[in-house]
């Protein structure tokens, strides 16, 4: 996707039809994902606390848990580490715990078999168990 149309709504994107759906549901699933790392960029570049804290004081609607937890998933995972795959499977391996190795195979698997999230979840569920036997 190279360009979205923002409504000119703050809070409601008007879906008139199911044409209209089917044309929108795309951009708008390509745009929350990929607005997830710009957030956590963007705040990881925070020239300093100050700014970070200001920039989440400005729009009374930004959650600050979620906005630290974008921030942290963009620190773990660089550009470099990244995958084609939604940004939700970064986020799980993320509050997985699992050693930044196991996550990077995990995630070439998925980029590689465009596993689905819950083969992602069972994937690091086994990678626990097995981690916690020995």
């Amino acid at each position: 996707m190279t360009s979205f149309t923002v409504p000119d709504t703050d809070n409601e994107l008007a879906v008139g039809s199911p044409a209209q759906w089917a044309t929108r549901a795309p951009g708008v699933v390509t745009v929350v994902g990929q607005a997830m790392w710009w957030w956590g960029d963007l705040l990881s570049a925070a020239p300093s606390p100050e700014a970070r804290a200001e920039v989440m004081q400005s729009d009374p609607r930004l959650e600050p848990a979620e906005a630290g937890k974008a921030q942290r998933v963009a620190e773990m995972f660089p550009p470099e580490r990244r995958r084609m795959v939604p940004w939700v499977y970064h986020l799980r391996l993320f509050d997985s715990g699992l050693p930044d190795h196991t996550c990077d195979v995990i995630l070439e698997l998925a980029e590689q078999f465009d596993l689905p999230l819950r083969d992602v979840e069972k994937t690091i569920t086994r990678y626990k168990q097995g981690r916690t036997r020995r």
